[in-house]
Parts: structure tokens; sequence; C-alpha cells
């Protein structure tokens, strides 16, 4: 996932960024040198989207 995507997603509450640990973070922390130290997962929230039911057809 880019860290574009990754951005919008953490901005909807479907993504959090977590550290190793799975500790959650508010940025991916990118350093410049050694890339990305916090890594996006899904959250609850995006669960819950994802098994939502379709609305019925009209």
């Amino acid at each position: 996932m880019t860290w574009q995507t990754a951005k919008s997603l953490t901005a909807l509450g479907l993504v959090e960024y977590r550290d190793a640990a799975g500790v959650p973070k508010p940025t991916y922390r990118d350093t410049g040198v050694s890339g990305t130290v916090h890594y996006a997962c899904r959250t609850d929230l995006r669960l819950q989207v994802a098994v939502l039911p379709a609305p019925p057809e009209h």
C-alpha cells in the first residue's frame, strides 16, 4: 500500500499506523533513510464496513 493510500484510509478511520510491537502510532514516520517505521493496519471500523450488507435494490 502506498503512503498516499494509507494516509487517506487513516483519515477515514479504516487504517491506523502501528509499530512492530502492534502499538498504535499517529504517523508512519518514514525517516527518509530507513523507510517506514510504523505500518498501516486495519482498524475494527474497517472490518465493520467490509461486512455491511448491500443496500436493497429499488
